[in-house]
């Protein structure tokens, strides 16, 4: 059984303040680095 799956929250872009943010999110700086971020937890790395 793989549990109970963690929700993730992602903000990219300018304007974002990352000391306004909630601890939960996390602040992606790029929209390449953001989909090779988003990738990663989807599919685990598993290339």
């Amino acid at each position: 059984s793989r549990g109970r799956q963690r929700s993730r929250l992602f903000a990219c872009g300018p304007g974002w303040d990352p000391a306004a943010l909630p601890d939960k999110v996390e602040l992606l700086a790029d929209l390449p680095g953001a989909a090779d971020r988003i990738e990663h937890v989807l599919v685990g790395g598993r290339r």
